[in-house]
């Protein structure tokens, strides 16, 4: 999949690990593929690190690479996700987080868009974080 960063001239850089917008060529890929919001529950569909932002983190990267894997493609297929934190307090952890383990999820260094907002609570109030995706593949 062909993808390029868009960075708007006279705009401020991004505050994060993610990119402002990417363009992707519609030639360089066969199908979208729509992934839910991730959450941090494991093959049982058990909760994995109530009350901590770094384990949900992990699990619910870790699902998202399975999804994506399952449905043919790899990390690098992502072309957007969307981020839901339920605690404004867990935005340094989770920053951190992105700090250290996108160079290993992403390791071109080409971080897709994201969107994070910070919500009330998800389906289950001991969940911290829920990340949706979409991959071109």
């Amino acid at each position: 999949m062909q993808r390029e960063i868009v960075q708007p001239a006279g705009f401020g850089r991004e505050i994060g690990p993610y990119s402002h917008a990417f363009s992707v060529d519609t030639s360089s890929f066969s199908r979208l593929v729509f992934i839910s919001g991730q959450v941090a529950t494991d093959q049982q569909a058990q909760l994995v690190g109530k009350g901590d932002m770094r384990a949900q983190f992990q699990q619910v990267y870790a699902n998202l690479q399975r999804v994506v894997e399952a449905a043919g493609g790899t990390m690098a297929s992502i072309v957007s996700l969307r981020t839901f934190l339920t605690r404004a307090e867990d935005l340094p952890v989770f920053n951190e987080c992105r700090r250290e383990f996108y160079p290993r999820i992403f390791p071109d260094g080409v971080y897709p868009p994201n969107t994070l907002l910070i919500i009330d609570r998800l389906v289950w109030p001991e969940l911290l974080l829920e990340i949706e995706a979409v991959a071109a593949i």
